[in-house]
């Protein structure tokens, strides 16, 4: 083609003559002037001004659209010419499929030749595969991943037949296809397909070509997605040194893995490692210039790992300072920006403020179905997180019944298997039985947990997650010894697969306490508190829900022990913690609160229980509802505390 810079079909006035439009070459030269004409907005100005509904531009289909080296699709080239300031598209339509018809005609005249000829014909079907590759690659964009995933199938078919299986372009499909069988919810299927493909990129490219070190990339990632984050982690750390010297140790590639490996080494367990290299990463991302501006999505993982390190409300402080760069240099509804407002909500419910969690969360999602659609992946996670959080506020029916109607949404466009189907499922349980069914989370879990072994692998963190739910439940449904039994078998397996000091290990630790202590052995629950707590402040921080948390349960068991006045004393210097970090409304807030009046009465003064629970009973009525059990039992206790006090 032509790259000059021919002058768009005008008339006598200077407008331009859309119905003279016959080949791309006056296309492009049309959209160029519209363009000018527009005032040159940039591509954020662009994508800012895309109608909700339209197609997104990306700044690769734009830059192709302007430069004449490809036909958009109608949809972008609708898209473009509004957010150029054109109310109606209709001309700009008939002139596409003017110039996509003329292609078209040329595109079978040239295969009737190569028929003909007997010589051509490989190339007319390479140059038509590689229109659908690029149809495959806007699902892919889209969240259609197994759309996507089918047509890359058909591709590589394709490329196979007509390249050869050792071809470039035909190792390039199948690393595609590794990513989008990922991406489709496949991880373990992902990595096991990169496994294979390296040794033939190896061998065709060899060991230090660009695309053989970025496959080793996707390699580490499907690896960790898989469930082996430590293995991912080993992964990268093994290939970063390939990169330092095939790209340079300052080379956007190499500075992304080195994000990658941060990521992967607070996956494995170390939150505050991952922490402290990526503030030592940060400067040398800001230096980057590169389109996909790594050092933001760096600061976005510096948050998420401040957060699991602890820090949650720094999490959030760090994302609130975020969220403007984002929305400045990206725009408000790039898909990046939405994930980062997403984050913010969740560290806002994480450092207490469930209420506002839930609002903000409210108020994303129609902007993410707008721009990104009702079934697209981000969007459907946002709305599993919207019910984490309306539970949290306090509304566990509301959070059950908003899982409950999301489910065959998932299922359906995700997949029942999907990694984030089965972590919907596993957040149902857990509600229904907050909500008060704890037989029914029990068998839920149950069920669910072979096929997430199956999927995930049984080291995956959300597998070894839903053992350590099913034992809370088995305990909260009446068997008390099941639950310690279920949790003295997972322990094992949480410090092998994700070592002692992790904090899932830490979590599962405290629930094994608790449950000795109700299978009748107070001293021994108090005295594994005791040794615990100090591990979960200094991994976890003292301010941290879940040490705060083992503070509370040390209290029940210590007072179970024998020492009430302990209970107490305990609980009264815990509660204005509880509530400064957690909020006054919060369950375990309030669950201490009863704790505080029981152990109060059983320190001797009946009196002082009975006034803490008439002032308690109304905020359980209004967070959990009047028939939860905890309302329900708090109720009984203001009834036998009344009563001794006279």
């Amino acid at each position: 083609m032509d790259h000059d810079d021919p002058a768009p079909p005008v008339d006598q006035n200077g407008e331009i003559m859309l119905d003279a439009i016959r080949t791309r070459r006056q296309l492009t030269a049309a959209l160029r002037a519209l363009h000018i004409r527009a005032d040159r907005p940039s591509l954020r100005t662009l994508s800012d001004r895309v109608v909700p509904g339209q197609v997104a531009l990306g700044r690769t289909t734009v830059s192709e659209m302007l430069a004449g080296r490809k036909l958009p699709s109608k949809a972008v080239l609708t898209s473009f010419v509004h957010a150029c300031g054109e109310s109606d598209a209709t001309g700009w339509q008939r002139a596409w499929e003017r110039v996509a018809l003329t292609e078209h005609r040329a595109d079978s005249r040239r295969a009737t030749g190569a028929r003909a000829s007997g010589l051509t014909s490989g190339t007319v079907e390479i140059d038509r595969w590689q229109v659908v590759s690029e149809v495959a690659e806007e699902l892919a964009d889209a969240g259609r991943y197994r759309l996507a995933r089918t047509l890359q199938n058909q591709i590589h078919h394709a490329l196979s037949t007509y390249l050869g299986s050792d071809h470039a372009d035909t190792l390039k499909s199948r690393w595609s296809l590794a990513d989008w069988t990922g991406m489709d919810g496949d991880a373990a299927a992902a990595r096991e397909e990169l496994a294979t493909l390296l040794p033939d990129l190896e061998r065709v490219l060899g060991s230090e070509h660009l695309v053989t070190v970025c496959a080793r990339c996707s390699l580490a990632h499907w690896t960790g997605k898989a469930g082996d984050a430590a293995a991912a982690r080993d992964q990268l750390a093994a290939l970063l040194p390939t990169m330092e010297h095939v790209l340079g140790p300052g080379h956007s590639g190499t500075l992304k893995t080195r994000c990658s490996l941060a990521h992967w080494t607070g996956m494995a367990g170390d939150a505050a490692a991952a922490r402290e290299e990526l503030a030592i990463l940060l400067p040398d991302l800001e230096r980057d210039s590169s389109p996909d501006h790594p050092a933001l999505n760096a600061k976005r993982l510096l948050a998420e790992w401040t957060g699991k390190a602890g820090d949650a409300a720094a999490a959030q402080e760090q994302l609130t300072t975020l969220l403007p760069q984002l929305e400045r240099v990206l725009g408000r509804h790039d898909a990046r920006t939405l994930r980062a407002r997403h984050a913010l909500a969740e560290w806002t419910g994480v450092v207490g403020h469930a209420v506002r969690a839930r609002g903000e969360l409210t108020t994303l999602l129609p902007m993410m179905e707008d721009m990104l659609g009702s079934d697209h992946p981000d969007t459907l996670r946002a709305r599993c997180s919207l019910a984490r959080w309306t539970g949290a506020a306090g509304d566990a029916e509301g959070a059950r019944d908003q899982l409950a109607t999301l489910l065959p949404t998932m299922g359906h466009v995700l997949g029942p298997d999907h990694p984030d189907t089965l972590d919907a499922k596993r957040t149902l349980a857990e509600w229904t039985g907050v909500a008060g069914d704890a037989v029914a989370a029990r068998e839920d879990l149950a069920a669910m947990l072979p096929t997430m072994g199956r999927v995930l692998g049984p080291d995956h963190l959300h597998t070894l997650g839903a053992k350590h739910l099913l034992a809370e439940w088995t305990g909260a449904a009446g068997d008390a010894a099941g639950g310690r039994d279920q949790l003295t078998a997972l322990l094992p397996e949480l410090e092998r697969v994700l070592g002692h000091s992790h904090p899932d290990t830490l979590r599962a630790r405290c629930s094994l306490a608790r449950w000795t202590g109700v299978t009748g052995d107070a001293a021994a629950a108090r005295d594994q508190l005791t040794a615990l707590l100090p591990a979960m402040g200094h991994v976890l921080g003292p301010d941290h829900p879940d040490t705060l948390g083992a503070k509370r349960t040390l209290a029940e068991w210590t007072g179970a022990a024998g020492d009430a006045a302990g209970a107490r004393d305990q609980l009264t210097a815990l509660l204005p913690e509880l509530e400064r970090v957690l909020g006054r409304s919060r369950f375990d807030t309030l669950r201490a609160r009863r704790s505080l009046a029981r152990w109060t009465g059983m320190a001797g003064d009946a009196t002082g229980a009975r006034d803490q629970l008439a002032a308690l009973l109304p905020d359980l009525e209004r967070v959990l509802g009047p028939d939860h059990p905890d309302t329900l039992r708090a109720r009984r206790h203001l009834v036998i505390w009344s009563r001794k006090a006279g």
